[in-house]
Formats: C-alpha cells, sequence, structure tokens
C-alpha cells in the first residue's frame, strides 16, 4: 500500500509541476489542474471501492470457511 501512495503523490505532483510550467494563462492553467484532480480523485475512489468490495468479498469467504471448520470438528449445524 505504501508503494501506491508514493506512485500516486509522484503522478500527482509531476502532473501540477508540468501544467504549471506549461506556458498557458493562468486561468487555464487553473482549469487544467482542476480537471486533472477530479480525474485522478474519480481514478482514486474508483480503486479504493474496489479494493473495499475484494477485502469484503474476502471476509465473507473467510467467515464462511471458519463456520465450515467449526461445523466439522464438533458436528453441529
Amino acid at each position: 500500500m505504501r508503494t501506491f501512495w508514493t506512485f500516486f503523490t509522484g503522478v500527482a505532483a509531476g502532473t501540477i509541476i508540468a501544467i504549471l510550467y506549461a506556458p498557458d494563462r493562468g486561468t487555464e492553467t487553473r482549469r487544467k489542474i482542476a480537471s486533472k484532480t477530479r480525474r485522478l480523485t474519480d481514478e482514486f475512489t474508483g480503486n479504493v471501492e474496489s479494493t473495499m468490495d475484494e477485502m469484503a468479498e474476502s471476509g465473507e469467504r473467510a467467515y464462511r470457511k471458519a463456520n465450515e471448520m467449526v461445523e466439522r470438528t464438533t458436528g453441529r449445524r
């Protein structure tokens, strides 16, 4: 997870620096920064939601497996 944050921070910083050095007017530069920030935020949100879904599914599988093991061990259903 640390690698992800390092990569994400690097991409964001690189994008902002590149835009700031571009020969555009201030309003255009701010528009570009806002647009890129929205895209990165949407992508990040999608990644977080996907990861949360995967974690929930893994937790549910672990719960079912644990219950199966208890049932086999105790003979209960």
